[in-house]
């Protein structure tokens, strides 16, 4: 990775003049388009089935080409390629799939998501378009919430409903928040201007009660378990870790009043909701417990290369896929396909980890937890088929890495 940074950063200065044409950037026009494609994409993801199939087929293909012609040869990404090595790899177990049919469907998926991780992970390598790279995953939130008011609240009419249909996924719905609000947070690094980065802070905190908000709608437990660690990790680091002993005393008064506060209402609004229901549920009857243990017993069987590209769901009880990407992945690519996804994760965590107690730079910590949250996030859904899912752990990933290179330029220039 350090090495196809190096050479973009080299690669562009030298091509400045070369690109230039009638006081034209060729490379900023290639750029513009591509980020122009990714934001169409992410609109047209729930406006409509002839839109989204417009991006799948036409525009995310072009924002590859211009991706692949600017880098100028095959780059060395790790993650990249860690990522194709797992996509490979399920290619090949379609061989011993017993229903080809759902198997092909995933590796159509798969391909989508290949190519959504290369256009991430080549054009974060510019640190100038990072911020509109995470601007896309705030349209493909902010996109959920209208479709979500215009065609799922206006039907749910008793305490039992979900906000939930075919197109939408109450899961989904709950990812794109965590994406937004991570994006949120690191999008005010990259902005001076004042209102710009108040507004941008203003964002983050309404990220609090919109978070109460969905996980109510979607009675989905998840969003509780993950976003409150994500935001009061994140609000701690940027804004308590190096304060005063007793600014942090005084915030945390102030915080633990506002909680009793708000509690009672909260507590009414909980108490009539489905979510309460879900809740009382033994962990042990909760159909996706029932689903990880039968996921795990399919990939025993069938060990040590499971059954093949989405086939689980053909022998779990209910026709379901497991809800957890550590399962399916062992279930349905056997210890193989499991290990690759790990090595994927698991590299990343540990490189923050790594440089932050090297450099105790607090981005690192960020990315860290970023990581962290990601990795337990995969226990309540599958990522790795979702090209959107799995293109923002890309989009992140590159980004650390090329951050942790321009902070090296950086030292090494002093």
């Amino acid at each position: 990775m350090e090495e196809s940074i190096l050479y973009y950063l080299t690669k562009e200065d030298e091509n400045k003049e070369n690109n230039m044409r009638n006081g034209i950037n060729i490379n900023d026009i290639r750029n513009f388009i591509i980020i122009l494609c990714l934001w169409f994409a992410a609109f047209a993801s729930l406006y409509s089935d002839t839109a989204n199939t417009i991006a799948l087929y036409v525009v995310l293909p072009i924002a590859f080409c211009l991706c692949f012609f600017q880098q100028g040869r095959i780059a060395k990404y790790k993650y990249l390629n860690i990522l194709i090595a797992l996509i490979l790899w399920i290619l090949f177990s379609y061989i011993w799939a017993q229903y080809k049919e759902a198997a092909a469907t995933q590796l159509k998926q798969l391909f989508g998501t290949l190519i959504l991780a290369y256009i991430y992970t080549t054009t974060s390598q510019n640190i100038r378009l990072t911020p509109y790279l995470y601007i896309t995953y705030i349209i493909l939130f902010a996109g959920a919430c209208v479709y979500a008011q215009k065609y799922i609240l206006i039907n749910m009419v008793s305490e039992t409903d979900r906000l939930d249909d075919e197109k939408l996924n109450a899961n989904t719905l709950a990812y794109f928040l965590f994406y937004a609000t991570f994006a949120f947070f690191e999008l005010k690094r990259f902005v001076n201007n004042g209102f710009a980065r108040r507004f941008i802070e203003v964002c983050f905190i309404l990220m609090i009660p919109l978070t109460f908000i969905v996980a109510l709608l979607t009675a989905s437990r998840q969003v509780l378990i993950i976003q409150i660690p994500l935001i009061t990790i994140l609000f701690y680091i940027r804004y308590i870790r190096k304060t005063k002993t007793i600014t942090k005393i005084i915030f945390f008064i102030v915080a633990f009043t506002g909680v009793l506060l708000v509690a009672p209402y909260v507590s009414d609004i909980y108490e009539d909701s489905y979510l309460k229901t879900r809740n009382e549920i033994d962990i042990n009857e909760d159909g996706r417990t029932l689903l990880l243990k039968n996921a795990i017993n399919v990939g025993n069987e069938y060990f040590p290369f499971g059954v093949g590209p989405a086939n689980y769901m053909f022998y779990s009880p209910n026709g379901l896929f497991s809800h957890n990407t550590y399962a399916e992945l062992y279930a349905n690519e056997g210890i193989v396909g499991l290990c690759l996804y790990l090595w994927l994760v698991i590299l990343f965590v540990r490189r923050q980890w790594k440089r932050y107690w090297a450099s105790h730079d607090k981005q690192y910590l960020i990315f860290f937890v970023f990581g962290i949250i990601y990795m337990a996030d995969g226990f309540f859904y599958v990522f790795y088929p979702h090209l959107w899912l799995m293109g923002f752990f890309m989009l992140v990933a590159s980004h650390s890495e090329v951050y942790y290179i321009e902070q090296t330029i950086k030292f090494q220039s002093k």
